[in-house]
């Protein structure tokens, strides 16, 4: 034992200074990934955002779900979300149904939030999601407005359909100078039907859209196994696969709101 010491401390003085540098930098880089690469973004007076847009997370504890269009696997949300985290976008905007079953809502939307926690989040709410949207968000409607970048962010509360006073607030929401994009669940399009044709109880909305003028985007998810757009009346349209479905698994889109 005596041996093994007196070597250690022969080593120690010999290679002092690569010994110390190498302490050093490990607690610089400790301090880097605590402080700055976990650090969540400062978004509020930025000129520019890298915003990633991913779609029915179905966080839950089932191995395998199915649905009409494709499987998902909700267990698996960590490792569905891991490219996405990995990009280190300034803002994540959902497009809903952020769990599997709202009756199971808890632990597993708690544990997503915290996965999420050191980024800036936009959660929509899906059809899976109900009264569990509230763990998400603690804003006063389903429906709701963020302004960062230039741009006007409007969420869309659009599980089923779209009331009449959710259609007036919209029309006071677009009353900007600000660029929009628009989110919502349940898209206003049936690809697998009518690649062009608008379903018709979203006509009185898609007026409303393409008549501001200042609409670039809108965002759709729930049919899981579709990748799909259009530029429909000077606004383009997405459909976005699930992010844990079996047809694009860990599906998210890049875009940067300049």
């Amino acid at each position: 034992m005596k041996k093994i010491l007196h070597k250690l401390l022969a080593f120690f003085k010999k290679n002092k200074k690569i010994i110390i540098l190498i302490i050093l930098l490990a607690i610089a880089g400790g301090i880097y990934y605590k402080f700055i690469y976990l650090a969540k973004p400062d978004i509020e007076n930025k000129k520019s955002l890298n915003v990633a847009i991913v779609t029915d997370i179905h966080v839950g504890p089932e191995k395998k779900g199915h649905s009409e269009s494709a499987v998902v696997y909700p267990k698996e949300y960590r490792n569905n979300l891991k490219p996405l985290m990995d990009s280190r976008p300034d803002l994540i905007i959902t497009l809903g149904d952020n769990v599997n079953d709202d009756n199971k809502c808890h632990p597993y939307a708690d544990n997503l939030i915290k996965l999420l926690s050191r980024f800036n989040v936009l959660w929509a709410k899906g059809n899976h999601d109900k009264e569990c949207f509230k763990t998400f968000s603690d804003v006063d409607y389903y429906y709701h407005d963020y302004d960062k970048a230039g741009w006007r962010i409007v969420m869309l509360d659009h599980d089923i359909d779209i009331d009449l006073d959710e259609l007036n607030w919209l029309k006071n929401s677009l009353k900007t100078d600000n660029k929009v994009l628009i989110v919502t669940h349940i898209p206003f399009f049936s690809p697998s039907r009518d690649e062009n044709a608008l379903l018709p109880q979203y006509t009185e909305a898609e007026k409303v859209i393409s008549g501001a003028g200042n609409v670039k985007y809108v965002f759709m998810g729930h049919l899981h196994s579709r990748l799909w757009d259009k530029v429909y009346n000077g606004v383009h349209y997405y459909i976005l696969p699930s992010v844990s479905g079996s047809e694009y698994p860990q599906y998210f889109m890049k875009l940067t709101l300049n």
